[in-house]
């Protein structure tokens, strides 16, 4: 919302700011502060020919982090370099926009700088490096999180398969009678899979409720996801349901492929 730094911003003009939508809302509101007027008191970093004058807002950008994924939002303001009465600190930053791949223009920038000021203490990075750089120990945790995830996954697969398989082999023998009876075999195939889903949506349900609750306790940790991501819930519900089914289905098979006469001598 407005308009950024221009040109139109120098020494001589007017003192202006574009403060972050926390800022403008925690101060003004609803309304939208373009065109009003902030004062600034003393204190800070830098400082400015504006201290203690009133200062048009003339843009509103999004709220930002600088230190880390998990800190909170905070107010912020930001002031045109050429409204900085004295030299620019030590920790400023600048941004160089380029169509070239940015690496390939460090050398480049590096050289430059170097032949205003040999003497001069400049750090160059990507945006994309600094980025990573800022949440490289939050990407250690996911792959490892995701690993150990996977693995717990796994391991859970087999001991439902396992599980699952064991229970309808339990039934070969009921499977014997009921084929000696004269029950279709696509008939029993279907009551075996229909047992196996009512026991599946029972464990899915309270899986899922218990998976609410604990997924309160890491919020901290999510960055970009919700506690309760439909998308790697739905993920986990269709892994679970499918190992669980074929676990049935599998055995149940084989079961009902079986002699009657064997099926019944089945202990």
């Amino acid at each position: 919302e407005g308009r950024t730094f221009d040109a139109r911003d120098s020494a001589t003009s007017m003192p202006v700011v574009i403060v972050n939508q926390l800022l403008a809302r925690r101060y003004f509101g609803s309304q939208s502060p373009i065109g009003e007027h902030l004062l600034v008191g003393s204190g800070g970093t830098h400082t400015l020919r504006m201290l203690r004058q009133p200062m048009e807002i003339i843009g509103v950008v999004q709220n930002s982090k600088y230190s880390s994924l998990d800190e909170d939002f905070m107010p912020e303001a930001y002031f045109p370099l050429s409204q900085i009465q004295q030299n620019v600190a030590e920790n400023t930053a600048f941004e160089i926009r380029t169509a070239m791949t940015p690496a390939a223009l460090i050398p480049a920038l590096r050289d430059a700088m170097g032949s205003v000021n040999k003497l001069a203490s400049l750090q160059f990075t990507t945006l994309k490096q600094e980025a990573g750089d800022t949440v490289a120990q939050e990407h250690l945790l996911a792959v490892l999180s995701g690993f150990f995830g996977g693995l717990a996954l796994l391991l859970t697969a087999i001991g439902l398969y396992g599980v699952m398989a064991y229970v309808v082999t339990l039934r070969t023998h009921e499977i014997g009678i009921r084929l000696a009876l004269g029950a279709q075999r696509s008939s029993i195939l279907r009551l075996v899979m229909r047992d196996a889903a009512i026991v599946l949506v029972v464990g899915i349900a309270a899986g899922l409720l218990g998976s609410i609750w604990i997924t309160r306790l890491a919020k901290g940790l999510l960055f970009g996801l919700t506690p309760n991501d439909p998308v790697t819930m739905g993920l986990a519900i269709a892994a679970m349901a499918t190992v669980a089914l074929a676990a049935t289905y599998i055995p149940a098979q084989r079961a009902i492929r079986v002699d009657p006469m064997i099926a019944l001598r089945y202990e």
